[in-house]
């Protein structure tokens, strides 16, 4: 994993918070300079079986995430709005592509995340900075695809999504 990581401009932590925690403090010198991509979310399942959110309300998977890189790393949430079939079966939709929503300050990984989600089949639409993150996230994010009761929403949709206020 360190070779991996140390030989990639971008690195995507497709793992859960909970390790993510764990992990990014061992890797944390390799980070610097790289574009990193978040798609976590901030769940954990109940003694029923139901999905939670395993932070306080207020708090994002991704407020956690970037506050472990260190400070030379371009972060960005991405690629975590869709479930992964879903995610799977909307690339390269036609006729009009689906919308993948992404949350960052930082400029380079902005570039870096919209020329991805673009190759990967779908039209880029940024939610905001970080403090959007929790937007994009689930359960309770107003811009994740459980936000739009499953639906998987196109470009104009998702504009016009961006620009309503948060619930």
């Amino acid at each position: 994993m360190q070779d991996a990581i140390a030989g990639a401009d971008t690195v995507v932590f497709a793992i859960w918070l909970d390790d993510m925690r764990e992990m990014i403090p061992r890797v944390r010198p390799l980070l610097d300079g790289k574009v990193v991509i978040d798609p976590s979310n901030p769940i954990a399942f109940d003694e029923t079986g139901r999905i939670v959110r395993s932070l306080p309300d207020g708090q994002s998977a991704g407020s956690v995430a970037a506050a472990l890189l260190p400070g030379g790393a371009h972060y960005v949430k991405a690629f975590g709005t869709l479930a992964a079939e879903v995610l799977a079966a909307n690339a390269k939709r036609t006729p009009q592509r689906a919308a993948l929503f992404y949350a960052t300050d930082d400029e380079i990984a902005a570039a870096t995340v919209e020329r991805l989600i673009r190759a990967a089949g779908f039209d880029a639409v940024k939610a905001g900075g970080l403090a959007a993150a929790g937007r994009i996230e689930a359960p309770g994010g107003d811009l994740h695809q459980f936000g739009f009761n499953g639906e998987v929403v196109d470009l104009d949709q998702a504009r016009a999504a961006v620009g309503s206020a948060h619930p």
